[in-house]
């Protein structure tokens, strides 16, 4: 194992586009280089970690402002596609409503007795589409209280122990799942 070269081992072992092509996959850094160790070009006693990974990579700011982007664009359309379902379940709901309560007045304009078959059935489907709502709602206001509790948590971390909010941006950018929120507080910062 060469240890004092200034040469990166991806670079070393002709694996920049291999490592570019796994991050775009959306592989965690770890994944990277187990991947690339497995490839069978990186000697057993000179294996790539996470970190070689990581060095590797922020190197390239095109793949990092990317993956960033995809990362914001993936979170934005959840809620988009969130917002549109809760518009046409509300939108739904309310022509549920108007039809039962067509359907009683006509009952009784009529004289008649509403038939509780179709009454059930408008009304079962009420019940579910308010389910759906709720769980909508539930999980729009989840993603509204993490980013709140995050931007507490920064903020109090900042006024107390402002030292560390550069080590704990780059923890939440090692992983592919939060490397967007650390990409989001280092502007901050």
């Amino acid at each position: 194992m060469n240890t004092s070269r200034n040469i990166s081992k991806i670079v070393l072992y002709d694996l920049e586009q291999d490592t570019v092509n796994l991050r775009q996959a959306g592989l965690s850094y770890q994944r990277i280089a187990d991947e690339l160790n497995a490839l069978g070009k990186v000697p057993e006693d000179d294996q790539i970690n996470a970190d070689i990974v990581k060095r590797f990579l922020d190197h390239i700011p095109a793949v990092s402002r990317e993956m960033v982007k995809r990362d914001q664009k993936k979170m934005m359309a959840v809620v988009n596609n969130n917002m549109d379902i809760i518009h046409e379940m509300t939108t739904l709901y309310g022509k549920t409503a108007d039809l039962l309560s067509a359907m009683e007045n006509q009952a009784q304009e009529e004289g008649n007795i509403l038939d509780p078959h179709k009454f059930k059935a408008l009304s079962s489907e009420m019940r579910e589409m308010l389910k759906m709502m709720i769980e909508i709602q539930r999980e729009l206001n989840d993603y509204e209280n993490t980013r709140k509790f995050m931007e507490i948590v920064m903020e109090t971390v900042a006024e107390e122990c402002p030292q560390s909010i550069p080590l704990i941006i780059e923890k939440l950018k090692m992983s592919q799942e939060t490397q967007w929120i650390g990409q989001m507080f280092n502007r901050r910062s």
